[in-house]
């Protein structure tokens, strides 16, 4: 019997040397990301902003998703015109292959110049944790400049951005009203020069 027993575990130690032992990762799996998509001073490109919701919505609708958290604009703040800043989890029913699927169709986003757009996997999605880019949002007024062009918002001011210097030669004339006047002899008199005045009359020869 004692044999027996003594055989029993030298078999099982044998076993146990030939099985092979399992590496346990201690780096927690990535199951959110972050998503920034805002614009650094003029227009937003609205249709990269479209194509993520687009995606986060398939992602919910597919199961890949399970929270979506939108950090900004927040509720009862200045809205920030055209941007958001939010985080996207993973269900609990959705492995690692599907999530990370989800988090390449964002990848795949190619925004116009001019918008900055983020896609950073983290641990889960919180509340204290930060957001990798935060960029200033300013809104998209337009500022008239005496060449004619515009300038926009820019800056961490949000400022106007100074417009095109003019030089000489590119000063605009004046443009006057087609108002006339009626002089004593029946002529006509139009707005002229700078001052956009009527010209004087003609004067009436003396006979």
């Amino acid at each position: 019997m004692k044999k027996n027993i003594l055989r029993g575990l030298f078999i099982g130690g044998l076993l146990s040397l030939a099985l092979p032992v399992l590496a346990v990762s201690t780096t927690p799996e990535n199951r959110a990301v972050n998503i920034s998509v805002a614009s650094i001073g003029g227009k937003l490109d609205a249709a990269a902003l479209r194509a993520v919701r687009q995606i986060v919505g398939y992602g919910i609708a597919s199961g890949a998703v399970d929270t979506f958290t939108i950090t900004s604009p927040k509720p009862g703040s200045v809205p920030k015109e055209g941007g958001v800043i939010a985080c996207a989890e993973a269900g609990f029913n959705a492995n690692s292959s599907k999530f990370n699927a989800f988090i390449q169709d964002l990848r795949t986003i190619k925004p116009k110049v001019g918008t900055v757009y983020t896609v950073a996997p983290v641990v889960r999605c919180s509340v204290n944790e930060p957001v990798v880019v935060d960029p200033i949002m300013c809104t998209m007024e337009v500022k008239l400049c005496p060449d004619g062009s515009s300038v926009g918002r820019t800056g961490a001011s949000c400022q106007f951005a100074p417009c095109p210097e003019i030089k000489p030669s590119q000063v605009i004339p004046t443009a006057c009203t087609k108002e006339a006047q009626l002089c004593p002899d029946g002529s006509v008199v139009g707005r002229t020069g700078p001052s956009c005045k009527f010209a004087p009359c003609p004067t009436a020869k003396k006979k």
